[in-house]
């Protein structure tokens, strides 16, 4: 059995499904495109079948890996020009710190 948490502000309200998982972890996910309680708990059900069949309430692999690729692919270039294009006084450890952790990450 499972519960939705509304978290976030009444103008940007999120609405979280909190579930215990095939696996019994705990598991908090945020139903994403949800607004209220009512649509997130159609949502919840269709979690709660998924794990009474042994499979993941939410799959990580249903996010449609191609297009995080082509994301990927494209964010290199971009933030080269970007690394370029910095003038400020504390560019060279900018660019120093953006390679070691977001261009190693996205290309």
């Amino acid at each position: 059995m499972g519960r939705l948490v509304l978290r976030g502000t009444r103008d940007k309200r999120r609405v979280h499904a909190d579930y215990y998982d095939y696996d019994g972890t705990r598991r908090t996910r945020l139903l994403k495109g949800v607004r209220t309680k009512a649509e997130g708990r159609g949502l919840l059900a269709q979690i709660e079948l998924r794990v009474r069949a042994g499979k993941p309430g939410l799959d990580d692999g249903d996010l449609q890996p191609e297009t995080k690729t082509s994301v990927q692919n494209s964010m290199g270039p971009l933030m080269t020009i970007w690394l370029d294009s910095l003038s400020n006084r504390n560019a060279r450890n900018d660019r120093k710190r953006a390679e070691a952790h977001l261009v190693s990450r996205w290309r």
